[in-house]
């Protein structure tokens, strides 16, 4: 008469140990902390990018804005401020600085900029600044 008997079990084929499911579960939660610090990182890079890209953006407006004015009406507004709307619910003061000055022969030119800076008290700092020429005619 033959005997059943149950086949051998090798150790790896009965499952984990509570010891290596602590190990593997703490292991992947790292990798997961790790991956979740970088997205986090990157997001802050964006926003970051954004908040400049919208500053120059403001500026380049105001640049554009005053250029369109008279020769003698844009020098008016030399220390004009203006503001730029940042990332939500975030806003800066710009300022326009205008100087005249002589050019080439007896011909006047102006030299026009757009500043946004901020201090970081709410957002990031930020020093943005655009910069143009005009003759007057």
């Amino acid at each position: 008469m033959r005997e059943n008997h149950p086949p051998a079990v090798s150790r790896h084929s009965r499952g984990l140990t509570l010891l290596e499911l602590v190990i593997s579960t703490g292991i992947l939660g790292g990798a997961l902390l790790g991956i979740l610090g970088t997205l986090l990182a990157v997001q802050g890079h964006n926003q970051s990018a954004q908040e400049t890209r919208l500053a120059y953006k403001a500026c380049e407006d105001t640049l554009e804005r005053l250029l369109a004015l008279p020769y003698d009406e844009m020098l008016a507004k030399d220390g004009a401020t203006f503001v730029a709307d940042l990332l939500h619910p975030f806003s800066a003061i710009g300022a326009v600085e205008v100087q005249e000055m002589p050019g080439a022969g007896a011909e006047m030119i102006a030299r026009v900029t757009a500043r946004i800076r901020t201090s970081g008290e709410t957002i990031r700092p930020l020093d943005v600044s655009l910069t143009t020429w005009r003759h007057r005619r």
